[in-house]
């Protein structure tokens, strides 16, 4: 505890967080740290200092800090400690338990003890918020903060975004889940473009929730913007992935296939999180940044909850795209070839899910080895059948089904058991 004496003038309003109130960490009891926005939409940061045990009241510090700042800190680049001393003042808030403030003060930032600034590691902690499929990008920089925006800037702009979680959420269709990506109306008063990503699939007793998969999604984007620029230009590029939190993320995306009955091994969800983030940075290539110079990415908890995931410019695009393979994406009209009448062909499994009986395998061709999806039929399940012992013992089996060719590139096989 220390007595403030020097207490300095400042904005009214300008340090009282009065909407987006969200706990970032709590120990079981109180807040530790938790973000908001004042009046003026500005975002604050605040952390606890002590609690007071005798007087029966906890003390925060209010910082002020900018969205670039504030991801920095979340993502675990500067410390509290760097974002407070900043600033050549300091926000003295003292709270009863209940919430309700009793006493709030400026002082200069060297009245503050040292010892109670926060320690020189002191890093965000990692915090669990359950993820949403709601998401805002938010337009920072020249007209956007004027609330301004060219017409065919945001259109652009609009379309951009939507390919990119488009390219990001390409999975979902291994799994089965039918989804729609929908562009929201922006709030008043703000360049805020709002996406929402709405999940369909045939409900049975075996179905899983998924939240797995809405986490997946943020952290898939939270790698992409912000561990991605750093990592090695080969990350992907090598035969055995050596990237830590590129582990964790394909990590996670197997977790999310094998919850649903359909085994993949290490390999092949290697390889599809490779193709999420090939086809995500490219959907972003040309992009413009007309009207404002960066966009600040936010996972929507809710209409009052907010969580930063990323801020990025117009120098991302040219910062990874080395680190990934160049797609070239040529729209035209498909050729589609079904079999007139069943055929044999040699393949391996590599993920089956043994109720629905869909799956995917590898077939093997004078040039290339291609990835071709299988559809079973005839059977309540599939288990115990020459696919499950393809998959489980990594060996090629015969099979006879009708298959689909596009553009001469076989993609599926539909076999009737």
């Amino acid at each position: 505890m220390f007595n403030i004496n020097n207490t300095l003038l400042y904005i009214d309003g300008l340090y009282d967080i009065i909407s987006n109130y969200t706990v970032l960490v709590n120990d079981g009891d109180n807040d530790i740290i938790y973000i908001g926005t004042n009046r003026f939409g500005t975002t604050i940061l605040g952390s606890i200092v002590f609690e007071d045990d005798e007087e029966f009241y906890l003390r925060y510090v209010h910082t002020l800090v900018s969205s670039e700042d504030l991801n920095l800190f979340l993502n675990q680049k500067i410390t509290l400690r760097e974002l407070i001393k900043k600033n050549e003042t300091i926000f003295i808030v003292d709270k009863k338990y209940n919430g309700d403030i009793i006493f709030s003060a400026l002082i200069p930032i060297n009245d503050f003890p040292e010892n109670l600034l926060p320690l020189q590691n002191s890093f965000c902690p990692k915090f669990v918020k359950s993820k949403s499929l709601d998401y805002s990008f938010s337009l920072h920089g020249q007209l956007a903060d004027l609330h301004k925006a060219e017409p065919l800037s945001v259109s652009e702009t609009n379309t951009k975004i939507f390919n990119l979680l488009n390219s990001a959420t390409t999975f979902l269709e291994d799994l089965g889940i039918n989804h729609q990506i929908y562009s929201e109306v922006a709030l008043a008063g703000s360049y805020e473009l709002n996406f929402s990503i709405e999940l369909s699939e045939d409900l049975n007793l075996f179905s899983q929730p998924n939240s797995d998969v809405n986490d997946f999604i943020a952290d898939f984007l939270g790698y992409l913007f912000n561990v991605l620029p750093n990592e090695s230009d080969n990350v992907i590029k090598t035969e055995i992935i050596k990237s830590e939190k590129l582990i964790e993320i394909r990590e996670e995306l197997k977790s999310i296939y094998e919850k649903r009955s359909l085994f993949i091994n290490d390999e092949s969800s290697e390889q599809r999180l490779i193709d999420l983030i090939n086809y995500s940075v490219n959907s972003l290539k040309d992009f413009q940044y007309n009207g404002f110079s960066n966009i600040e990415i936010k996972n929507k908890i809710d209409n009052q909850t907010k969580i930063p995931i990323a801020f990025i410019n117009k120098s991302y695009y040219d910062n990874v795209i080395n680190k990934v393979y160049d797609i070239e994406i040529e729209k035209k009209e498909d050729v589609i070839i079904l079999d007139e009448t069943p055929k044999n062909y040699v393949i391996q499994m590599y993920s089956f899910n043994k109720e629905s009986g869909k799956g995917s395998c590898y077939f093997n061709t004078d040039e290339t080895i291609n990835k071709v999806a299988i559809h079973l039929k005839g059977r309540s399940d599939y288990h115990n059948t020459d696919f499950t012992k393809s998959l489980d013992e990594n060996i090629k089996i015969e099979v006879c089904g009708i298959g689909k060719w596009v553009n001469g590139t076989l993609k599926l096989i539909t076999i009737d058991l």
